[in-house]
């Protein structure tokens, strides 16, 4: 069985792939290959050779783009599978409609939650036979989890690990800062950094500027250290399907407050606090009554970092894609 999955990460150099923690892409793709399927990958940008890939047996597209809208309108000559990684309305109406195009001519669409599912069935009207729900799998960190413990004068080390995009509201973390002591400090790790400047300037603005590091891009064990180092994950995010961020800080018991959105609250269970989306909504108080109770909260997270390595195994994701790539081409291998 041969299989293109497509990608935006697949632009990037070997170079620069390294320098980041694996995308979801690349974890499945040297998964399939690990497990024997023969396996292309191919940039989004490169959207006519994704559509045209006659001698693939499935096309799996990965984020809505012009290869994902290309795929959908070519004829059938193979099955073509759509992972969005997002639930999220889409604000332009021409993405909008290629959105639906592409709902609409998959043969399956992956949800990386039953959450994000059932809200493609509610908003698309999707049969649930088109829809086949598969998590990422995220490998453990090397040294497992440790149990945190929080002092009452200790500094608070705050963390966010995602992209300095608009849909993450990291402004929302940082304004949270000018209303908590000066013990707590905030930490960025990105990758994209669209915004960096806004957010560098609304911290001067709010005079909490020396609390707040722009630490850049980190994978490996320099990501597993700032897990470590950290008291709390803070994603207050717009939207979100399945954070792979917030898996990874649960696996080294980090506890996590985070939006409740997409597949997040069946993440983080009782292992931290959600809150509301709504970026008017402050994250001071929930801040300060999750590191008020921090004992709590960090043992919870310990035995959640047991509990969510079984459930978001790579060999499990793997294992799915194979079955569902296997059921479009009639069981053949």
């Amino acid at each position: 069985m041969r299989v293109l999955i497509a990608g935006g990460v697949f632009r990037l150099s070997e170079q620069d792939r390294r320098a980041r923690q694996a995308a979801p892409e690349i974890v499945l793709s040297e998964g399939l290959r690990a497990a024997g399927v023969d396996v292309r990958t191919s940039p989004l940008e490169d959207w006519r050779s994704v559509a045209l890939a006659s001698d693939c047996d499935v096309v799996h597209v990965h984020h809505l783009s012009k290869a994902a809208l290309a795929s959908a309108l070519v004829p059938r000559a193979r099955p073509f599978v759509f992972t969005e990684h997002m639930t999220v309305r889409y604000p332009a109406r021409s993405l909008r409609a290629a959105h639906r195009v592409v709902l609409a001519r998959a043969a399956r669409v992956v949800c990386l939650s039953e959450a994000e599912a059932e809200a493609k069935r509610a908003a698309f009207g999707l049969a649930p036979a088109r829809l086949a729900v598969i998590p990422n799998g995220i490998a453990p960190w090397p040294d497992g989890p440790r149990r945190r413990t929080l002092g009452p004068r200790e500094p608070v080390t705050l963390l966010f690990v995602g992209q300095l995009d608009p849909i993450k509201q990291v402004h929302r973390a940082i304004e949270a800062l000018a209303a908590l002591p000066r013990r707590f400090v905030l930490r960025l790790v990105y990758h994209r950094d669209a915004l960096r400047a806004p957010l560098r300037e609304l911290a001067r603005e709010l005079g909490v500027d020396e609390r707040v590091t722009f630490a850049g891009q980190r994978a490996g064990a320099a990501l597993a250290r700032e897990y470590q180092q950290a008291h709390v994950l803070v994603l207050p995010s717009a939207s979100e399907a399945l954070p792979s961020v917030v898996t990874e800080a649960l696996l080294t018991g980090l506890p996590v407050l985070a939006s409740a959105v997409g597949g997040v609250p069946g993440q983080v269970r009782d292992a931290g606090l959600l809150v509301t989306p709504d970026p008017a909504d402050s994250l001071a108080a929930p801040l300060t009554a999750l590191t008020g109770d921090y004992d709590r909260y960090a043992a919870a997270a310990f035995d959640r970092a047991r509990t969510i390595a079984a459930e978001f195994t790579v060999e499990r994701m793997v294992d799915r894609h194979i079955a569902l790539y296997r059921s479009l081409r009639g069981g053949r291998r």
